[in-house]
């Protein structure tokens, strides 16, 4: 550029577009926080219909049916004596809990707490 070019570029002009991109850099990053915290929302939303609806499944599956998944090594009978009828009840429980039943054995009890569906 030469002396007479840069003479003829009027500094409010600039100042004023420095001053819109500057506004634009603002929007753009609030709307970049817009978009994480609604990323985080959906989050949070899904992970807790997730687990609600996890729960409603194993509600509705009988205790009985843990059989099946551990090949039939399991005895239910004192599980469903104690009271437990769902697989979320067993689920629920603290190896604390099925300790106390009669019949449940240690190993079964400390690993009760370490099954995670799905």
């Amino acid at each position: 550029m030469s002396d007479s070019t840069i003479s003829k570029i009027d500094i409010g002009e600039v100042r004023t577009h420095c001053d819109r991109a500057a506004s634009v850099l603002a929007l753009a990053k609030g709307l970049e926080g817009a978009n994480q915290r609604s990323i985080s929302g959906i989050r949070v939303a899904f992970d807790s219909l997730r687990s609600e609806m996890i729960r409603r499944e194993l509600q509705s599956i009988p205790v009985a049916r843990l059989k099946d998944a551990t090949g039939g090594r399991l005895r239910l009978g004192n599980l469903e004596r104690a009271g437990y009828s769902t697989v979320l009840q067993v689920y629920d429980a603290s190896p604390r809990d099925l300790l106390a039943i009669p019949g449940v054995g240690e190993q079964t009890a400390m690993h009760s707490d370490k099954v995670q569906p799905c």
